[in-house]
């Protein structure tokens, strides 16, 4: 591969995040083995003294790298992102949660198949699931290889594992961008995407292991949720996306996922939706 690709890691933080978390999350983006040309991030609305702490020294002790977009108030990741975006001087842009971590070869790894196969507008990959630290891992979540593979999953779940993904500016901007979708601004931009002849891929081995909190299945649950990802679904179906089946289907699947008892959705996310280490290692 060409010691000329370059690419921007995109990063939004709020007022929530943990500070070593953060660290974590950052340190381990600084320590790819094809390190980024550069490296913005969003303040999701006024952040804590401890965190401004935290960003500042990374800005101090690497001057020429990070960039900060400061937004007066929360906005949600969506609107964040957006803004985010127009700081980002590469043509690839390598997301990045606050909280999860990315192994070293991670950007390497996906700009080698962007070299190989510049087609491809979006390469993501598997994710494992952690608690606590990065090596109590928890569960492991594939996802579609394939382009031909992502468009039928994306018919009834996103088709990539954001905070795993590298995406073309270009491509994204073609698109129509990231915007606000509260709980679907990753399903939202990427339907957008294939909608738009966008070219996916997701490695099978993970590149990122992500953060999974131990109300992580509660939250998906609710009736607020469940509106969300209603209003979600059906704008699928009106952009033409979704057919009648698939939004019957899933508004169908997710009513009941989201007014089941914890314990069941625990249950069925895991058991159906994961698989766990002796599934893996098996």
């Amino acid at each position: 591969m060409s010691g000329e690709f370059r690419y921007t890691v995109m990063m939004s933080v709020y007022s929530r995040v943990d500070c070593g978390e953060l660290k974590a999350a950052v340190d381990s983006m600084l320590a790819q083995t094809l390190p980024p040309a550069e490296f913005v991030i969003v303040k999701d609305g006024p952040l804590t003294p401890e965190l401004d702490a935290v960003i500042d020294g990374y800005c101090k002790e690497h001057p020429q790298l990070f960039k900060l977009c400061p937004l007066s108030e929360n906005q949600g990741l969506g609107a964040a992102y957006a803004e985010g975006t127009k700081l980002c001087g590469c043509e690839y842009i390598a997301i990045m949660d606050s909280d999860d971590y990315s192994l070293p070869e991670r950007c390497m790894t996906e700009a080698e198949y962007f070299s190989a196969h510049p087609e491809t507008d979006i390469v993501g990959s598997s994710i494992m699931e952690f608690i606590g630290t990065p090596n109590n891992f928890v569960s492991y979540r594939k996802m579609p290889e394939t382009h031909e593979e992502c468009v039928k999953f994306a018919h009834s779940r996103c088709p990539s594992a954001h905070p795993s993904t590298m995406l073309k500016k270009s491509a994204l901007l073609k698109a129509g961008g990231y915007r606000s979708c509260h709980f679907a601004e990753d399903y939202d931009l990427y339907v957008r995407m294939l909608m738009a002849g966008c070219r996916f891929y997701n490695f099978q081995k993970p590149l990122v292991y992500v953060r999974a909190s131990e109300n992580f299945y509660g939250r998906r649950g609710g009736i607020a949720y469940l509106k969300k990802m209603s209003r979600c679904k059906i704008n699928f179906y009106k952009m033409g996306f979704y057919s009648l089946y698939d939004l019957i289907k899933g508004l169908a699947v997710h009513t009941a996922v989201c007014l089941m008892p914890n314990g069941v959705r625990s249950f069925i996310y895991k058991k159906l939706l994961r698989r766990n280490k002796k599934e893996i290692s098996s």
